[in-house]
């Protein structure tokens, strides 16, 4: 366990389902150290870099580090994050808290947000490792989050053609719900689960309930108000309008139009189960032999996929999980 007390954040889901959205609202709150990057330390980094306790994984691992996104956002140099580790190197989920509680005291803060969406992979270390900690589930329908990650190539797999990368991608974000839904009691009352399509249709309530939850005063309209000004991240998420006119209720349900009907039945018999699981509403759905056999093969693949990568020695050769040369 953490000897800390900070009441941190941890923002997980599915990938494209708004959870940098959410951590730019919280961020614009005032009461969290601004850092505008995911880490990865938790659930990427272990399986490519092993134990930094050894001098060769520490060297790959920082030639890596001070070469991307996550360290440049930071606003630590070097000589300061070293610091801030030292002691740590045996523990990644020691280090994030050490490199978090370094970023937040530069700002004069005391809490901070993680939103690497894959920690939810890791709630049982959260809960044992950060007792004080809340974790959010940003929840999108899973047939919208297919869409968005099929068109950015994001669907864990180098598929052949259009339909086969969508279906990968709704398993895909099928393993990452199912990982959250699996272990949110271990929790308890510092769990919340948020609806993407009630953030960006009714912020304010949303932004009021997450108050509620945190224990902070949230003013609404000047969170909603800094919302206009994120240029940079208006870019890479698709729930933020044109800058100056703030979230965009636009992409809530914009799988309806741009899916087609076939498309639509076949996610709903890959996904159906788990989208009923969270109130979303299923229709017609394609459950033939077939199918169902496919599907499963696929899902197979895709957590034969994590296994080998997280528990071989096949992480090692895995893409680099930071975001190198990237400012």
């Amino acid at each position: 366990m953490i000897a800390d007390n900070g009441r941190h954040v941890f923002v997980v889901g599915s990938g494209r389902s708004g959870t940098t959205l959410l951590s730019n609202l919280l961020h614009d709150a005032g009461v969290f150290a601004v850092y505008r990057a995911e880490t990865k330390l938790m659930d990427d980094c272990p399986p490519v870099y092993g134990s930094l306790s050894s001098e060769g994984a520490y060297r790959r691992f920082m030639a890596d580090w001070l070469d991307s996104r996550q360290f440049r956002r930071s606003g630590l140099d070097q000589e300061e994050f070293e610091a801030a580790i030292a002691g740590c190197r045996d523990s990644y989920p020691h280090m994030l808290a050490a490199f978090m509680a370094a970023v937040a005291r530069k700002q004069d803060r005391q809490q901070w947000i993680e939103d690497t969406p894959t920690c939810g992979f890791r709630l049982s270390e959260i809960a044992r490792e950060f007792p004080q900690a809340r974790v959010i589930h940003m929840v999108r329908d899973g047939r919208a989050v297919a869409l968005s990650m099929n068109r950015l190539g994001v669907t864990g797999v180098r598929a052949e053609d259009n339909r086969t990368g969508l279906l990968y991608s709704a398993l895909k974000w099928e393993i990452a719900v199912r990982a959250i839904e699996r272990d949110r009691h271990l929790l308890g009352d510092r769990f919340c689960e948020l609806r993407f399509e009630d953030m960006v249709t009714e912020p304010a309530a949303a932004i009021a309930r997450l108050g509620d939850f945190l224990g902070l005063e949230f003013d609404a309209d000047r969170i909603m108000q800094g919302q206009s000004n994120e240029q940079a991240d208006a870019v890479a998420n698709t729930a933020f309008g044109d800058v100056g006119s703030g979230i965009s209720a636009t992409p809530a349900h914009r799988w309806k139009d741009q899916l087609s009907a076939m498309e639509v039945r076949i996610l709903n018999g890959y996904i159906g189960d788990t989208l009923e699981k969270l109130r979303y509403p299923v229709e017609e759905r394609d459950t033939g032999l077939a199918t169902r056999v496919v599907r499963h093969i696929r899902k197979l693949h895709l957590v034969g996929k994590r296994m080998l990568k997280q528990h071989t020695p096949l992480g090692r050769f895995a893409h680099t999980p930071l975001e190198i040369g990237k400012s």
